[in-house]
Protein backbone atom coordinates (compact mmCIF):
# COMPACT_ATOMS: atom_id res chain seq x y z
CA UNK A 1 0.00 0.00 0.00
CA UNK A 2 1.33 3.52 -0.61
CA UNK A 3 -0.07 6.96 0.97
CA UNK A 4 1.11 10.05 -0.33
CA UNK A 5 -0.24 13.50 -0.17
CA UNK A 6 0.19 14.12 -4.07
CA UNK A 7 -2.57 12.89 -6.14
CA UNK A 8 -0.40 12.41 -9.11
CA UNK A 9 2.02 10.15 -7.27
CA UNK A 10 -1.25 7.71 -6.61
CA UNK A 11 -1.77 7.34 -10.16
CA UNK A 12 1.76 6.74 -11.15
CA UNK A 13 2.21 4.32 -8.26
CA UNK A 14 -1.03 2.21 -10.35
CA UNK A 15 -1.42 3.61 -13.56
CA UNK A 16 -4.44 0.75 -13.83
CA UNK A 17 -6.55 1.79 -11.08
CA UNK A 18 -7.93 5.14 -9.74
CA UNK A 19 -6.52 6.41 -6.55
CA UNK A 20 -8.16 6.02 -3.37
CA UNK A 21 -9.19 9.77 -1.50
CA UNK A 22 -9.60 9.15 2.12
CA UNK A 23 -12.31 11.55 3.18
CA UNK A 24 -12.29 13.51 6.11
CA UNK A 25 -13.65 11.74 9.35
CA UNK A 26 -17.45 12.60 10.48
CA UNK A 27 -18.64 13.90 14.24
CA UNK A 28 -18.91 10.35 15.37
CA UNK A 29 -15.26 9.34 13.89
CA UNK A 30 -13.43 11.81 14.86
CA UNK A 31 -14.56 11.54 18.47
CA UNK A 32 -13.95 7.74 18.61
CA UNK A 33 -10.70 8.49 18.13
CA UNK A 34 -9.90 10.75 20.35
CA UNK A 35 -11.16 8.99 23.09
CA UNK A 36 -9.17 5.94 21.96
CA UNK A 37 -6.04 7.66 21.77
CA UNK A 38 -6.49 9.44 24.72
CA UNK A 39 -8.31 7.17 27.08
CA UNK A 40 -8.40 3.87 25.23
CA UNK A 41 -10.46 1.32 26.89
CA UNK A 42 -11.62 3.74 29.94
CA UNK A 43 -13.61 5.88 27.52
CA UNK A 44 -13.77 9.87 27.99
CA UNK A 45 -14.69 11.22 31.80
CA UNK A 46 -18.89 12.19 31.81
CA UNK A 47 -17.61 15.59 32.92
CA UNK A 48 -14.81 16.57 29.97
CA UNK A 49 -17.35 15.04 27.37
CA UNK A 50 -18.61 18.85 26.09
CA UNK A 51 -15.46 20.33 25.92
CA UNK A 52 -13.69 17.50 23.99
CA UNK A 53 -16.25 17.33 21.33
CA UNK A 54 -15.99 20.63 20.88
CA UNK A 55 -12.26 20.68 20.72
CA UNK A 56 -12.29 17.96 18.29
CA UNK A 57 -14.75 19.50 16.57
CA UNK A 58 -12.54 22.10 15.55
CA UNK A 59 -9.95 19.46 14.64
CA UNK A 60 -12.51 19.72 11.36
CA UNK A 61 -12.23 15.78 10.51
CA UNK A 62 -8.67 16.19 10.27
CA UNK A 63 -6.68 12.64 12.42
CA UNK A 64 -3.60 14.68 12.03
CA UNK A 65 -4.47 17.20 14.30
CA UNK A 66 -7.35 14.96 16.33
CA UNK A 67 -3.82 12.66 17.01
CA UNK A 68 -1.70 15.84 18.32
CA UNK A 69 -4.28 17.24 20.27
CA UNK A 70 -4.58 14.18 21.94
CA UNK A 71 -0.92 14.15 22.90
CA UNK A 72 -1.24 17.46 24.25
CA UNK A 73 -4.13 16.57 26.40
CA UNK A 74 -2.50 13.27 27.69
CA UNK A 75 0.23 16.20 29.16
CA UNK A 76 -2.06 18.40 30.52
CA UNK A 77 -4.70 18.15 33.72
CA UNK A 78 -8.10 16.52 32.78
CA UNK A 79 -9.79 19.52 33.98
CA UNK A 80 -12.70 21.23 32.42
CA UNK A 81 -11.17 24.54 33.46
CA UNK A 82 -7.64 23.20 31.38
CA UNK A 83 -9.21 21.92 28.57
CA UNK A 84 -11.66 24.95 27.70
CA UNK A 85 -8.45 26.58 27.63
CA UNK A 86 -6.72 24.74 25.30
CA UNK A 87 -9.79 24.29 23.35
CA UNK A 88 -9.70 28.12 23.15
CA UNK A 89 -6.48 28.32 22.18
CA UNK A 90 -6.01 25.43 20.12
CA UNK A 91 -4.14 26.66 17.30
CA UNK A 92 -1.68 28.55 19.09
CA UNK A 93 -1.09 25.79 22.33
CA UNK A 94 -0.64 22.99 19.85
CA UNK A 95 2.11 25.81 17.79
CA UNK A 96 4.10 26.06 20.89
CA UNK A 97 3.88 22.67 22.68
CA UNK A 98 3.98 20.40 19.88
CA UNK A 99 7.08 19.77 17.70
CA UNK A 100 6.16 16.88 15.75
CA UNK A 101 2.74 18.70 14.34
CA UNK A 102 4.79 21.92 13.19
CA UNK A 103 7.49 19.80 11.64
CA UNK A 104 4.96 18.02 9.44
CA UNK A 105 3.52 21.17 8.29
CA UNK A 106 6.43 22.68 7.29
CA UNK A 107 7.40 19.52 5.37
CA UNK A 108 4.47 20.07 3.33
CA UNK A 109 5.35 23.89 2.65
CA UNK A 110 9.18 22.96 2.21
CA UNK A 111 8.99 20.37 -0.27
CA UNK A 112 6.62 22.75 -2.64
CA UNK A 113 8.38 23.65 -5.59
CA UNK A 114 9.48 27.56 -5.14
CA UNK A 115 6.86 28.56 -7.98
CA UNK A 116 4.30 27.42 -5.55
CA UNK A 117 5.88 28.57 -2.38
CA UNK A 118 4.50 31.94 -2.29
CA UNK A 119 1.11 31.85 -4.05
CA UNK A 120 0.58 28.99 -0.91
CA UNK A 121 1.62 32.00 0.99
CA UNK A 122 -0.98 34.48 0.23
CA UNK A 123 -4.05 32.33 0.59
CA UNK A 124 -2.82 33.47 4.62
CA UNK A 125 -3.96 37.02 3.64
CA UNK A 126 -7.25 36.10 4.01
CA UNK A 127 -9.18 35.77 7.53
CA UNK A 128 -9.96 31.75 8.65
CA UNK A 129 -13.21 30.04 7.54
CA UNK A 130 -13.25 32.71 4.68
CA UNK A 131 -14.52 31.28 1.41
CA UNK A 132 -11.95 32.64 -1.36
CA UNK A 133 -13.66 33.52 -4.94
CA UNK A 134 -11.22 32.09 -7.67
CA UNK A 135 -11.65 34.88 -9.58
CA UNK A 136 -10.31 37.11 -6.75
CA UNK A 137 -7.34 35.57 -6.07
CA UNK A 138 -6.67 34.64 -9.54
CA UNK A 139 -6.32 38.31 -9.79
CA UNK A 140 -4.39 39.41 -6.67
CA UNK A 141 -1.88 37.13 -7.65
CA UNK A 142 -1.18 38.32 -10.74
CA UNK A 143 -1.43 41.87 -9.72
CA UNK A 144 1.45 40.63 -6.68
CA UNK A 145 3.31 39.69 -9.92
CA UNK A 146 3.64 36.17 -7.93
CA UNK A 147 3.63 34.00 -10.99
CA UNK A 148 6.06 32.36 -13.65
CA UNK A 149 5.16 33.62 -17.38
CA UNK A 150 4.70 30.65 -19.69
CA UNK A 151 4.69 31.29 -23.25
CA UNK A 152 1.10 31.04 -25.29
CA UNK A 153 -0.56 30.58 -21.79
CA UNK A 154 -2.43 33.71 -19.87
CA UNK A 155 -1.60 34.80 -16.20
CA UNK A 156 -5.06 33.80 -15.14
CA UNK A 157 -4.71 30.27 -17.05
CA UNK A 158 -1.12 30.02 -15.37
CA UNK A 159 -2.69 30.86 -11.52
CA UNK A 160 -5.36 28.13 -12.14
CA UNK A 161 -2.50 25.74 -12.98
CA UNK A 162 -0.73 26.61 -9.96
CA UNK A 163 -4.08 26.32 -7.73
CA UNK A 164 -4.75 23.13 -9.20
CA UNK A 165 -1.27 21.79 -7.91
CA UNK A 166 -2.04 22.95 -4.69
CA UNK A 167 -5.31 21.65 -4.68
CA UNK A 168 -3.78 18.38 -5.62
CA UNK A 169 -1.43 18.34 -2.60
CA UNK A 170 -3.98 18.49 -0.18
CA UNK A 171 -3.32 22.46 0.86
CA UNK A 172 -5.92 24.02 -0.20
CA UNK A 173 -9.66 23.43 0.20
CA UNK A 174 -12.05 22.82 -2.75
CA UNK A 175 -15.66 24.64 -1.72
CA UNK A 176 -18.01 25.33 -4.75
CA UNK A 177 -17.13 23.75 -8.19
CA UNK A 178 -19.22 25.07 -11.39
CA UNK A 179 -21.62 22.96 -13.10
CA UNK A 180 -18.38 22.53 -15.63
CA UNK A 181 -16.06 21.43 -12.39
CA UNK A 182 -14.24 24.83 -12.26
CA UNK A 183 -12.96 25.44 -8.92
CA UNK A 184 -15.10 28.98 -7.97
CA UNK A 185 -14.08 29.06 -4.06
CA UNK A 186 -11.66 27.72 -2.05
CA UNK A 187 -10.60 27.48 1.74
CA UNK A 188 -7.71 26.12 3.78
CA UNK A 189 -7.93 24.09 6.98
CA UNK A 190 -7.64 26.74 10.36
CA UNK A 191 -4.39 25.01 12.00
CA UNK A 192 -2.97 24.87 8.74
CA UNK A 193 -3.51 28.66 7.91
CA UNK A 194 -2.00 29.13 11.36
CA UNK A 195 0.89 27.25 10.11
CA UNK A 196 1.07 29.38 6.85
CA UNK A 197 0.47 33.15 8.49
CA UNK A 198 3.22 32.27 11.14
CA UNK A 199 5.60 31.13 8.47
CA UNK A 200 4.72 34.18 6.24
CA UNK A 201 5.37 36.43 9.40
CA UNK A 202 8.59 34.69 9.77
CA UNK A 203 9.68 35.25 6.41
CA UNK A 204 8.14 38.97 6.57
CA UNK A 205 6.08 38.11 3.34
CA UNK A 206 2.91 39.76 5.08
CA UNK A 207 1.60 40.84 8.26
CA UNK A 208 -2.14 40.22 9.44
CA UNK A 209 -4.08 42.44 11.74
CA UNK A 210 -7.19 40.29 12.70
CA UNK A 211 -7.28 41.83 16.90
CA UNK A 212 -8.74 45.37 16.02
CA UNK A 213 -5.45 46.78 17.55
CA UNK A 214 -1.77 48.00 16.27
CA UNK A 215 0.94 45.06 16.32
CA UNK A 216 3.94 46.33 14.80
CA UNK A 217 6.19 48.00 16.66
CA UNK A 218 8.07 50.95 15.18
CA UNK A 219 10.59 50.39 12.15
CA UNK A 220 9.01 47.49 11.12
CA UNK A 221 9.64 46.12 7.31
CA UNK A 222 6.30 45.24 5.83
CA UNK A 223 6.01 44.25 2.68
CA UNK A 224 1.81 43.38 2.97
CA UNK A 225 -0.34 44.51 5.49
CA UNK A 226 -3.71 42.70 5.37
CA UNK A 227 -6.41 44.60 8.24
CA UNK A 228 -9.18 42.00 9.27
CA UNK A 229 -10.45 43.89 12.03
CA UNK A 230 -9.78 47.27 13.52
CA UNK A 231 -11.40 49.00 16.12
CA UNK A 232 -10.67 52.66 15.36
CA UNK A 233 -9.21 54.27 12.59
CA UNK A 234 -6.68 56.12 14.82
CA UNK A 235 -5.30 52.09 15.34
CA UNK A 236 -4.79 51.85 11.52
CA UNK A 237 -3.22 55.05 11.40
CA UNK A 238 -0.65 53.77 13.92
CA UNK A 239 0.39 50.52 12.37
CA UNK A 240 1.02 52.51 9.27
CA UNK A 241 3.23 55.35 11.22
CA UNK A 242 5.03 52.40 12.71
CA UNK A 243 6.09 50.81 9.38
CA UNK A 244 8.86 53.09 8.50
CA UNK A 245 12.73 52.96 9.09
CA UNK A 246 14.10 54.87 11.73
CA UNK A 247 16.92 56.21 9.77
CA UNK A 248 14.93 57.56 7.09
CA UNK A 249 12.13 59.08 6.03
CA UNK A 250 10.21 56.07 3.88
CA UNK A 251 6.78 55.64 4.60
CA UNK A 252 5.78 52.54 4.44
CA UNK A 253 8.64 50.47 3.75
CA UNK A 254 8.10 47.96 0.97
CA UNK A 255 4.75 47.81 1.34
CA UNK A 256 3.43 46.13 -1.38
CA UNK A 257 0.02 45.40 -0.64
CA UNK A 258 -2.38 46.51 1.96
CA UNK A 259 -5.85 44.48 1.90
CA UNK A 260 -9.15 45.67 3.63
CA UNK A 261 -11.05 42.70 4.12
CA UNK A 262 -14.29 42.20 2.78
CA UNK A 263 -16.89 43.75 5.26
CA UNK A 264 -14.76 46.55 6.73
CA UNK A 265 -16.04 49.53 4.43
CA UNK A 266 -12.77 52.05 4.85
CA UNK A 267 -13.07 52.86 1.45
CA UNK A 268 -14.84 56.46 0.47
CA UNK A 269 -17.31 55.88 -2.16
CA UNK A 270 -16.09 58.36 -4.80
CA UNK A 271 -12.54 58.37 -6.27
CA UNK A 272 -10.55 61.73 -5.76
CA UNK A 273 -10.68 64.65 -7.81
CA UNK A 274 -6.91 64.97 -7.90
CA UNK A 275 -5.22 62.21 -9.56
CA UNK A 276 -2.53 60.22 -6.75
CA UNK A 277 0.28 58.38 -7.74
CA UNK A 278 -0.26 55.06 -9.48
CA UNK A 279 0.36 52.48 -7.38
CA UNK A 280 -1.63 48.65 -7.26
CA UNK A 281 -5.20 49.94 -6.65
CA UNK A 282 -6.31 46.45 -7.41
CA UNK A 283 -4.55 44.78 -3.76
CA UNK A 284 -6.10 48.08 -2.72
CA UNK A 285 -9.42 47.43 -3.92
CA UNK A 286 -12.59 46.37 -1.15
CA UNK A 287 -15.36 45.42 -2.87
CA UNK A 288 -17.74 46.82 0.04
CA UNK A 289 -16.46 50.38 -1.40
CA UNK A 290 -18.93 50.00 -4.40
CA UNK A 291 -21.67 49.54 -1.39
CA UNK A 292 -20.34 52.36 0.67
CA UNK A 293 -23.42 54.70 -0.25
CA UNK A 294 -26.29 52.40 0.21
CA UNK A 295 -24.80 51.00 3.67
CA UNK A 296 -23.36 53.75 6.20
CA UNK A 297 -19.77 53.55 6.84
CA UNK A 298 -18.86 52.69 11.02
CA UNK A 299 -16.32 55.03 10.33
CA UNK A 300 -16.43 58.32 9.05
CA UNK A 301 -15.76 58.61 5.56
CA UNK A 302 -13.70 62.07 5.19
CA UNK A 303 -11.65 60.27 8.01
CA UNK A 304 -11.11 57.25 5.06
CA UNK A 305 -10.42 60.02 2.33
CA UNK A 306 -7.57 61.34 4.50
CA UNK A 307 -6.05 58.30 5.82
CA UNK A 308 -6.12 56.58 1.96
CA UNK A 309 -4.48 60.59 0.46
CA UNK A 310 -1.55 59.89 3.13
CA UNK A 311 -1.26 56.29 1.69
CA UNK A 312 -1.09 57.40 -1.73
CA UNK A 313 0.91 60.35 -1.43
CA UNK A 314 3.91 59.48 1.14
CA UNK A 315 4.28 56.12 -0.87
CA UNK A 316 6.88 56.71 -3.43
CA UNK A 317 6.96 55.09 -6.68
CA UNK A 318 10.21 53.18 -6.28
CA UNK A 319 7.95 50.67 -3.49
CA UNK A 320 5.94 49.55 -6.80
CA UNK A 321 8.80 48.79 -9.19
Amino acid sequence: MVTTRLDNVGGYANSCSTPHHMRFLNEGESWNLFCENAFGKDGCPTELKQVGKKIVQNCQGLPLAIVVIDGLLSKATKTQHCWTYIGENLSSVMASNDDNYSKILSLSYKHLPHHLKECFLYIGIFPADYDIRISKLVKLWVAERLLKPVRSKSLEDVAREYLLELVDRNLILVRVKSSIGKIKSCGIYDLLRDSCVREAQREKFFHVNNMGLCGISEGTKVRRFSIHFIRKLSDLDKCLQNMRLRSTNEFPVKLRALCLAEGMPLLPHEEPETPEPSINKRTLGNPVARRAADNPAPIPVAETDRLLRQIFTQLSEQDWE
